[in-house]
């Protein structure tokens, strides 16, 4: 089977603080040709960057919030959860990533947890959470660097598209897909009429595959796939 990955896959298993790391990892344990275009690896260079720097102040300002805690204090997930939202931004970062990052950490450091029956659930004292914090950040960009290689030597970067489908361009942007997520749509039509592959187009963009299944009879595409149903 033939997949042609949205940036937005790409992004969700190189990182594993993405809410879409498993589902990610799972669609690569499927058997298949695994596609993406000249598009795609653009985005995904310009996102990875911002995504690592919000990621690293992100986990900086979580270590700052808990060192003025009492190093013996003992927090459970619910309450790293908790002390996690304190942590403000300059820019955006959604709610369901940083729940995702403190789950992430919370499952490192589990050999240091303890089961408190008072509260019936798992605790871990503040200083071995501080210490695996900064274990986390110190081989975080390697671990991105050797999965992004992976992950760029499993997919197949198709040409540069050189035709425009001007029509299909504005079909698109009538269903309310625009620029990227309209050209990266031509490139995996384009890839599969000119080449004759069977292309599955698989994103974790609900709303766009949900409106991108109006024109799939105007597309060389075998259809649109929301990742979280697809894996």
């Amino acid at each position: 089977m033939n997949y042609f990955l949205d940036t937005n896959v790409g992004l969700g298993y190189v990182f594993c603080t993405d809410p879409w790391n498993d589902k990610s990892e799972h669609l690569f344990n499927k058997e298949g040709t695994f596609y993406i275009s000249y598009c795609v690896r653009n985005e995904f260079d310009r996102k990875y960057n911002n995504i690592l720097k919000k990621q690293m102040n992100f986990l900086y300002s979580l270590r700052k919030v808990l060192e003025i805690e009492n190093y013996s204090k003992r927090l459970s997930l619910k309450d790293l959860k908790l002390k996690s939202s304190f942590v403000v931004l300059k820019r955006d970062f959604e709610d369901n990533l940083k729940e995702k990052i403190v789950e992430v950490l919370w499952k490192r450091c589990e050999n240091k947890h303890e089961f408190d029956s008072h509260l019936e659930e798992y605790v871990c004292a503040v200083k071995d959470l501080l210490i695996y914090i900064k274990k986390f950040m110190r081989g975080f960009k390697g671990k991105l660097i050797d999965r992004t290689r992976f992950f760029k030597s499993e997919v197949i970067e198709c040409e540069k598209r050189t035709k425009k489908y001007s029509d299909l361009n504005d079909n698109l942007s009538k269903i309310g897909i625009h620029y990227p997520d309209s050209y990266i749509i031509l490139d995996a039509h384009d890839l599969s009429l000119n080449d004759g592959i069977g292309l599955n187009f698989i994103s974790a963009d609900k709303k766009m595959i949900e409106r991108a299944k109006n024109i799939l009879n105007l597309l060389s595409i075998d259809g649109f796939f929301y990742l979280k149903d697809f894996c």
